[in-house]
């Protein structure tokens, strides 16, 4: 899994690797409760885990009104304007007129 190239000081930077298996299960042992999203982490490479972790209750369905977006997420944290908002930044969905959809890199983390 890799954490998608961003911007640092108007330059782009490389992805950084998270490492699969034991380290994304204890992130998400970490930052999951009880089922629940105790909170949005922090640090880059662990909330790409966590987002990850989210997309999975989607489906490689067309598209989804915000207020079904919402209401999956809700099943895990009260601040899903903040989820859907890092979703669109890292680039695992698009939004259009309220309307979103999952981009290839969202499909391939939903598969």
């Amino acid at each position: 899994m890799t954490v998608d190239d961003h911007e640092e000081n108007g330059r782009e930077t490389q992805p950084k690797e998270v490492k699969p298996g034991k380290s994304a299960r204890a992130v998400i042992s970490a930052f999951f409760k009880d089922g629940k999203l105790s909170q949005i982490p922090a640090k880059r490479s662990k909330r790409i885990v966590v987002l990850e972790r989210l997309l999975a209750d989607f489906s490689d369905k067309e598209s989804y009104p915000e207020r079904e977006v919402n209401d999956i997420l809700r099943r895990y944290h009260d601040d899903v304007a903040t989820i859907r908002r890092e979703f669109i930044m890292n680039r695992y969905m698009t939004r259009d007129g309220g309307v979103y959809k999952l981009t290839e890199k969202g499909r391939e983390a939903v598969a």
